[in-house]
């Protein structure tokens, strides 16, 4: 049940990268910075800089853990073989210290001919995601999401 959950936001971290490389972008907000060095991370399949920007205290909405995100990811960078999302009705909340994303994202993507992923894995949805992020060290972390599928 827990893999099934966190599903869709895996998806959004890995395809992150070709919808913030289009725009959207507050020049010089910290907390845009570090979706976009998140974005960077997942387009490069760079599983430990993507998971540097998750907070160690990280909980999904089934109680997900870090160590369960990272498990996660790292079988879906290995099981796409491309990956692409549209965010709309994007939303950030900031104070100094915590900040709320909320948005719509449309995910898309191929899986690899392998094992019969590409016979298991989505290749569309659409989805409703809210994420916290708190200044940890100087550095802006995603604490905590949630998200549902509105398709």
């Amino acid at each position: 049940m827990k893999r099934r959950l966190l599903t869709p936001f895996l998806l959004f971290l890995a395809v992150l990268p070709f919808v913030l490389a289009g725009g959207c972008r507050k020049s010089g907000d910290p907390v845009r910075q570090t979706l976009d060095e998140i974005a960077a991370a997942a387009g490069k399949t760079d599983d430990g800089a993507v998971l540097a920007r998750i907070s160690e205290t990280f909980r999904g909405p089934g109680g997900e853990s870090k160590a369960d995100l990272a498990a996660e990811v790292k079988r879906y960078f290995f099981a796409y073989e491309s990956l692409d999302v549209t965010l709309s009705d994007v939303v950030i909340e900031r104070g100094p210290d915590r900040a709320r994303a909320v948005f719509v994202a449309g995910l898309s993507g191929t899986a690899k001919k392998i094992g019969g992923l590409d016979g298991i894995l989505p290749r569309t949805s659409k989805w409703k995601f809210e994420v916290t992020l708190v200044l940890e060290q100087e550095k802006w972390r995603i604490a905590t999401g949630k998200w549902e599928r509105l398709d």
